[in-house]
């Protein structure tokens, strides 16, 4: 039997204006304890490309430092999960079972700044808009290297879908 998978706290300031959600830390972000630390995963390409920064971040402080300046909170829709597939290393998210949900109604109470919500990835937000029907939500892409054909491999291809969605919902107007 697998082990379950504990996903991260929320990165989250007071002044968050947008939530970016994925699903469950993948293998690589929870040997190296931060989100999206997979080198094959196009978010952090994203957002240095966005704001001009030279590398990727390498711990959990460097994206904390991002992601305030940007007022962006990130976080998983999953609090926890069983990939079935996880002795070979899998991260896919279709491997995900028996999840238990954080509770995002009450984080979004708890963080009244935050007026956009995002959900990465088709099968999350599907789950997603099932779960909590009454949140309005974006539909983003997801940034899995899987899903590199909306990303245009490195360096971004800026025009893309992926850097054109990502890019929209991070300056839209609130």
């Amino acid at each position: 039997m697998s082990e379950r998978i504990e996903g991260f706290p929320p990165i989250v300031f007071e002044d968050s204006e947008v939530l970016l959600l994925g699903t469950l830390p993948g293998e690589k972000s929870l040997q190296k304890q931060y989100y999206y630390a997979d080198a094959g995963n196009y978010f952090w390409n994203f957002f240095c490309e966005y704001i001009g920064c030279d590398k990727k971040p390498q711990s959990n402080e460097e994206t904390v430092s991002i992601l305030k300046e940007l007022k962006v909170a990130l976080w998983d829709i999953y609090k926890s999960g069983i990939r079935i597939n996880k002795d070979k290393k899998t991260s896919r998210d279709s491997d995900i079972k028996d999840p238990e949900w954080n509770d995002i109604s009450d984080f979004l109470q708890q963080y009244p700044n935050i007026k956009r919500v995002g959900v990465m990835g088709q099968k999350a937000q599907k789950a997603f808009k099932k779960k909590y029907p009454e949140i309005k939500v974006e539909e983003l892409p997801s940034t899995s290297g899987a899903n590199g054909k909306y990303w245009g491999g490195r360096p971004i291809d800026q025009s893309r879908n992926g850097w054109k969605m990502f890019k929209e919902f991070i300056e839209q107007d609130i």
